[in-house]
């Protein structure tokens, strides 16, 4: 059997037990749809691709698996029918909020959302809020040097937070030893950005205060 990423992997663990159905939006290649299906973790999986070529490249990935469907088309839009869990993985948090409110209903007829952002998470974490969603479980994987939170979140009431977005709103509770060297490399990031004069002053206020979270995070 083929390998994941462990960036895809982490994902493929936090799709919740007895879902009938699933949606993964941008699938990249259909790797994760395909073993979603392949274990048994869901009956029909669906991979969403809004281009003609990786529509094509995920088509061809999911050929012969009993209970998927590639489909061309924008977000959510495309989808047939309610699913339980919808993936959008591996895109920024301004896209991830986009793509739920723009098919609010389609959004809410799911039970679970897993997220990967990749940037702008504030806006994710708003957009799932403002649809009745909450975290569930929530891990953190380093992939070639990079960092990734990944977010399971089911039916419920939240309120996110500006460390939920910097920090993970369960990581900054549960603080495994990764979430640490995350939190560090964070703080490396923004001390080098602060470093740069030509920043205008409105910027590095906020990275100052960004700067204060990860410090503060970091004491405890």
């Amino acid at each position: 059997m083929y390998s994941l990423s462990p960036r895809l992997l982490a994902l493929l663990l936090l799709v919740p037990e007895g879902i009938g159905s699933f949606a993964d939006i941008g699938s990249d290649h259909a790797l994760l749809t395909r073993r979603i299906l392949e274990e048994g973790k869901a009956r029909e999986g669906f991979a969403v691709e809004n281009k003609e070529g990786p529509y094509r490249r995920s088509r061809d990935a999911l050929c012969g698996i009993k209970g998927a469907t590639p489909l061309l088309g924008d977000g959510l839009a495309p989808l047939p029918g309610k699913v339980d869990l919808l993936i959008l993985a591996g895109m920024g948090g301004g896209l991830i909020e986009r793509i739920l409110l723009q098919e609010p209903g389609k959004a809410r007829e799911a039970s679970y959302l897993l997220l990967d952002p990749h940037g702008e998470e504030d806006k994710a974490f708003q957009a799932c809020a403002s649809l009745g969603f909450a975290p569930l479980r929530e891990r953190i994987v380093q992939e070639k040097g990079h960092f990734y939170r990944l977010l399971l979140l089911g039916k419920g009431e939240w309120e996110p937070r500006r460390e939920d977005a910097l920090l993970g709103p369960l990581l900054r509770k549960e603080r495994p030893p990764l979430w640490r060297d995350y939190v560090r490399a964070r703080r490396g990031q923004v001390l080098t950005l602060l470093g740069k004069g030509e920043i205008p002053e409105d910027r590095k206020k906020e990275l100052r205060a960004e700067l204060m979270v990860y410090e503060e995070a970091l004491k405890r």
